[in-house]
């Protein structure tokens, strides 16, 4: 028999084990939020309403696309291509994320407010 120390580590280690084993919606909802926040990143072909940083800030919708001359985009939409400095600052990041520089000499900053993804296949 183990001596008493190891005995009791032995028992709060299985109650730590039962607890996350035993909850399988606890691991669905850890799912459920994984794949909110990779529906949340930007890449090409999101929509992302950002937020210029400034004494007045203003806010504008850009649609990340690879070609500005294939974009048939929303009235107020700006397509912005890949090797833009605005995205190369937010491509990869997520709603939310700020002061992220979007020149060259780090003047300009942002803040993401909202991003859409077009649907993904299943």
């Amino acid at each position: 028999m183990p001596p008493r120390a190891d005995l009791g580590k032995l028992i709060d280690a299985k109650k730590e084990l039962d607890g996350h084993t035993s909850d399988h919606a606890a691991l669905d909802i850890h799912s459920e939020k994984h794949e909110k926040q990779r529906q949340d990143v930007v890449e090409i072909g999101s929509t992302v309403v950002i937020e210029l940083l400034g004494d007045k800030p203003e806010y504008l919708t850009v649609v990340v696309v690879p070609n500005k001359d294939e974009f048939a985009g929303q009235d107020g939409q700006v397509p912005i291509i890949p090797d833009s400095p605005i995205a190369k600052g937010i491509i990869g990041r997520v709603a939310g994320d700020e002061e992220i520089s979007v020149s060259p000499t780090g003047g300009k900053k942002i803040k993401i407010i909202r991003v859409t993804n077009p649907e993904q296949p299943e």
